[in-house]
């Protein structure tokens, strides 16, 4: 009879792992065929699972297997500073999808440092921005550091290049960018973890390319102020409130305002008047951004006025919702997926998923672990490689 593997876990990932699931030792021992005298040797590190026990383990807490092997604990993502999940003064209790998607984060970050400190490849933003900056100067500031050329946003083909143009430029910083598919929109346009070393954002799958790429941009905004948390970027108010901030930001990074005051079309428009839907679509295709961003930008440099702006964005809100209906109908209707490299790509972001190969390259890690890292079948390994290559 071949001999029974053990597992290398640690301990303390164990009892972490079964803990913040919610599962107390009985009711885990018998979902895994094991006594909890057993359970608890385990966790005590008096003796080891099985490879097998430990997979069984990952399914019941619903972990990735290569957070076990973690020298420690991943840190617990912290909303209790975060206002901006508060609600009539109450915090708002958040679903269990995106609690899943806030624990999937600090795992594969946690997997980002330990390989990139086998890979001699630790890097983090070398930015910081303070709320008492002046805002226009900062978003000065961030786009040299992210190096993006106006001409060159102006000669993307389409929305998915310009997202990955942004996407590719703030992973170059060292930042993980990830992201979300089933968190509903209403509760999550994006989060960010603000730490040193790999901070993260994460994105909504579920947004438009255009909003993903306003979010993008805020949430940068966020961790250069190391003011991580989860954001719906609904306000747009006085820039000293840290959301209105942020957003103002993200709109003058993308769409500058020396730039738009040059536009042809802001130079023959009469100030402080209507713009036509045509105008503001015309401009909004050319920075790539949504119409509201846009619009926005036209009353933040006094070439349109409030009302005007809130009378339109009630539109594009309207607009936006009738279109995602839209897009969901047409992908019923036209059937199939993406292949799963490209969706295992676009979640775990390039950056992650390159240190993760340049990792196995290396013989630092098992072909099992790319797959526990990356979330896939070791059957896509291949195709992963290969669009990632191309």
């Amino acid at each position: 009879m071949a001999r029974k593997v053990e597992a290398i876990a640690t301990p303390a990932l164990l009892v972490w792992a079964r803990e913040s699931s919610r599962l107390d030792l009985n009711f885990a021992a018998k979902r895994l065929n094991v006594t909890p005298e057993r359970l608890q040797q385990w966790e005590n590190g008096e003796k080891r699972p099985t490879i097998s026990q430990l997979r069984k383990m990952a399914t019941l807490y619903k972990r990735p297997l290569a957070v076990f092997y973690l020298p420690e604990p991943p840190k617990t993502f912290d909303v209790m500073h975060d206002f901006r999940r508060l609600q009539d003064g109450e915090r708002i209790k958040i679903s269990p999808e995106l609690n899943q998607e806030i624990r999937r984060a600090w795992e594969r970050r946690e997997v980002a440092v330990e390989l990139a400190e086998s890979l001699e490849n630790n890097t983090g933003p070398a930015l910081h921005v303070e709320r008492s900056d002046n805002p226009d100067q900062v978003a000065e500031r961030v786009r040299e550091y992210l190096g993006v050329v106006l001409q060159d946003q102006f000669h993307w083909s389409n929305k998915y290049e310009a997202l990955n143009a942004w996407k590719s430029a703030i992973e170059g910083k060292g930042i993980l960018v990830f992201q979300a598919e089933k968190v509903p929109l209403e509760e999550m346009r994006g989060m960010s973890i603000s730490e040193r070393i790999f901070p993260v954002i994460v994105l909504n799958g579920q947004d438009s390319p255009r909003g993903r790429i306003f979010t993008l941009i805020h949430e940068l905004v966020h961790i250069l102020l190391k003011d991580g948390g989860i954001c719906d970027l609904h306000e747009f108010g006085k820039t000293e409130d840290v959301e209105a901030f942020c957003n103002y930001i993200s709109g003058a990074v993308l769409v500058p305002a020396p730039a738009l005051r040059k536009e042809p079309f802001v130079l023959e428009h009469e100030r402080h008047q209507y713009w036509s839907d045509d105008e503001i679509s015309a401009l909004a295709d050319k920075y790539w951004v949504s119409q509201e961003v846009l619009l926005r930008r036209f009353v933040l440099i006094g070439v349109a006025p409030e009302d005007f702006y809130r009378k339109k964005r009630e539109e594009f809100l309207a607009a936006y919702a009738d279109q995602r209906e839209k897009d969901k109908q047409r992908l019923k209707e036209v059937g199939g997926h993406p292949p799963v490299s490209r969706i295992a790509i676009r979640n775990n972001g390039l950056l992650y998923t390159k240190l993760v190969l340049d990792a196995y390259h290396d013989d630092n890690i098992t072909a099992s672990d790319v797959s526990d890292f990356l979330g896939v079948r070791l059957k896509h390994l291949d195709a992963i490689e290969h669009a990632v290559g191309r």
